[in-house]
């Protein structure tokens, strides 16, 4: 069965690059051809240690179209951000593709920030073979911790399956999942408005009697290796209305990391009130008023400067965020 390794990545920081290097380096004992398809530029020296490279500019968003909210025992914060899911579907698009173009007939997929042990390596081979010799469709991580919605909202147990990691029949993949190469076909899926991790389940889960489905996530069965490095990368940031203070604004900052090297500066007319570390499940909130005072955020990653976002703080920036979806309120 001629099998390509498909490695997905986004490498626009220094680590993120050398998580590539390490998960390339990591999968060259398997012997298979790998391509690394992104939507930015991989360096000239990694292009050569592999044997393709997709690079496609078009980094696919869906612009502030799925909700995340937040509760705690004091408040409650609704935002709405950019999702990656189209992008990431685009590099599906490109890579089965590609591959179907080149008489490759199974793919496994992995994101850039897994990193192989020898014996992992090894594993992951066991898992393709297995697939030729038993004729199964596919094998996908099932973790049995977590849920997510349902397109319709009703209730069908643990049935997450992840979408870091996996491997397909090119056939099959793109009759089934048939990624959408643009926004207007990312919002014909059935649940465009639900997760990645939903839509892959819910266009493939026909062929749940095809595919081995191994009850763990990748994490938990490699787990001689790194693997999903970078996490849950939501970060959210910005000056919202605050509906408990109608006639003020309210900073708020909330990080979903596992890394510690997120930190946000927040500077009044230049004088410094904020220099704090972000981790998983770390918030912070300020009040702000009409004071015609300038507020500078800066965003640094690895102490190095990454964003910055000035508020003039007056009537006409009251008015213009009163009008956005996003918004802050005290619980009563």
């Amino acid at each position: 069965m001629k099998t390509l390794c498909v490695i997905d990545a986004f490498p626009s920081t220094p680590k993120k690059a050398a998580e590539l290097q390490d998960c390339v380096r990591s999968l060259k004992i398997t012997g298979l051809d790998i391509l690394v398809t992104s939507h930015f530029p991989v360096e000239a020296t990694l292009q050569r240690e592999v044997n393709y490279v997709i690079f496609d500019h078009n980094n696919l968003l869906l612009p502030s179209f799925v909700r995340h909210w937040t509760y705690t025992d004091r408040f409650h914060v609704d935002w709405w951000l950019p999702y990656h899911g189209p992008a990431i579907c685009l590099n599906w698009f490109n890579a089965f593709n590609f591959a179907k173009n080149h008489d490759y007939e199974f793919i496994v997929y992995i994101s850039s920030d897994c990193i192989f042990s020898n014996e992992d390596s090894h594993k992951l081979m066991e898992l393709v073979r297995n697939c030729e010799t038993s004729n199964t469709k596919g094998f996908i991580f099932n973790p049995q911790n977590w849920k997510v919605e349902t397109c319709f909202d009703s209730e069908m147990g643990f049935y997450l399956w992840e979408t870091l990691m996996f491997g397909f029949s090119v056939d099959t993949f793109l009759t089934c999942f048939d990624p959408p190469k643009n926004l207007n076909l990312y919002r014909q899926l059935s649940c465009p408005e639900k997760s990645l991790e939903t839509n892959f389940f819910y266009r493939l889960q026909p062929l749940k009697n095809e595919i081995n489905i191994l009850p763990s996530s990748a994490k938990e069965y490699f787990k001689d290796s790194q693997i999903d490095l970078s996490g849950q990368n939501l970060f959210y940031w910005d000056l919202m209305h605050n509906k408990s203070n109608p006639g003020g604004f309210i900073f708020f900052v909330q990080s979903f990391m596992s890394a510690s090297d997120f930190c946000v500066k927040l500077f009044v007319n230049d004088l410094l009130i904020l220099n704090q570390n972000f981790q998983d499940g770390v918030w912070y909130y300020k009040d702000f008023y009409q004071t015609e005072e300038n507020l500078r955020a800066e965003l640094w990653i690895e102490n190095e400067l990454k964003a910055t976002k000035n508020y003039s703080l007056n009537g006409d920036l009251l008015a213009e965020v009163t009008q956005r979806k996003d918004f802050f309120e005290f619980l009563t």
